[in-house]
C-alpha cells in the first residue's frame, strides 16, 4: 500500500499555527522549539494539526518546518524569499514572551448606596461581654434569692 500526500492549494493559519511555524523555524535546536510550543493544549494541537498537513515534521524527534511550511510561511508573510522572518514573523516570534509588569488598575469605586456597616450597632468588645455577662449571673441570684426569701416569709 503507497501512502500519496495531498499538495495543499491554499493554507489559512491561525495566528496560534503561525506562532507555531515561527517559533520551530527560528529555533536554534528541536529541543528549544518544542519547550516553546509546548505551553499548552493549543499550541500542542497546533504542532499536531501542522505535522499532519506536512507543514512541520516531528519525526525521531526533530522539529522542523519542511519546505511546504516554508512556501506557506512565505504565502503568509512571515518570512522573505531568503528564509529570514519579515517583521510580522518577528511579532510571531516574540509573542507570548513580553515580560508583563503590573501596573496600577484602574481604581473601582465604592458601590452606591450607604457605607459598609452605617446604622448598625458596633460590636460590643469582649469586655463589655464579659460585663453583661456578670450582669446576667447577678440577676440570677438576685432572682434566685428572691425566690428563696419569698418561700420562706
Amino acid at each position: 500500500m503507497l501512502k500519496e500526500r495531498r499538495t495543499l492549494s491554499t493554507v489559512h493559519l491561525t495566528d496560534i499555527q503561525k506562532e507555531v511555524l515561527v517559533k520551530i523555524h527560528q529555533a536554534p535546536s528541536p529541543t528549544v522549539a518544542d519547550e516553546q510550543i509546548s505551553k499548552g493544549r493549543n499550541y500542542v494541537a497546533a504542532r499536531q494539526l501542522l505535522a499532519k498537513l506536512d507543514l512541520v515534521d516531528t519525526a525521531e524527534d526533530n522539529l522542523v518546518v519542511t519546505d511546504t511550511g516554508l512556501d506557506v510561511m512565505k504565502d503568509e508573510g512571515l518570512v522573505d524569499d531568503a528564509g529570514e522572518l519579515t517583521e510580522q514573523g518577528n511579532k510571531y516570534a516574540t509573542k507570548g514572551t513580553e515580560q508583563r509588569t503590573p501596573g496600577p488598575g484602574p481604581e473601582i469605586p465604592p458601590p452606591p448606596g450607604p457605607e459598609i456597616g452605617a446604622g448598625t450597632p458596633p460590636m460590643p468588645s469582649l469586655e463589655g461581654l464579659t460585663f453583661f455577662r456578670q450582669i446576667h449571673q447577678n440577676v440570677q441570684q438576685v432572682d434566685l434569692l428572691e425566690q428563696l426569701t419569698s418561700d420562706s416569709s
